[in-house]
């Protein structure tokens, strides 16, 4: 994979692995969706005081900045090639949008903040429409 471009980047989107959330920069390279790991936390799971949530969240932006930086490869990073994915489907909530991914081997939802909406949508035309039929919907909650 080369190195990712920001103008291809979606950063710090979210893939539920079941009662964990994993944070990864979504790269949308020539040959597929490369999805590089940024790490993880515990939604409501374990008890926290606020103290231990600001020093469990910190701790978390100091990994995910040095991940960034150094772009070392991990066994959590993955790749789904273009020609994997059956169908997709983009939506829009007010206050978090969604991208289904169905491939060859399941279905995959992306969580991601509504401010990169409509870059993602330019990306999903441009790299995953010419592949797979889906479709953009936009709605409210």
């Amino acid at each position: 994979m080369s190195t990712p471009s920001k103008e291809r980047t979606i950063f710090s989107v979210r893939i539920r692995r079941g009662p964990d959330i994993r944070h990864y920069d979504l790269y949308f390279g020539d040959e597929g969706l490369h999805f590089l790991y940024l790490g993880e936390y515990w939604e409501g799971l374990r008890p926290r005081t606020g103290l231990q949530q600001r020093m469990d969240m910190f701790i978390y932006s100091l990994k995910k900045k040095r991940r960034r930086q150094a772009g070392e490869k991990r066994v959590e990073d993955f790749t789904i090639p273009y020609s994997d994915i059956k169908e997709y489907v983009l939506e829009w909530y007010e206050e978090e949008c969604k991208l289904t991914l169905h491939t060859k081997q399941g279905t995959i939802e992306v969580r991601f903040s509504p401010k990169v909406y409509e870059l993602m949508k330019k990306l999903i035309k441009k790299y995953v429409a010419p592949h797979a039929p889906g479709r953009i919907v936009r709605r409210a909650r």
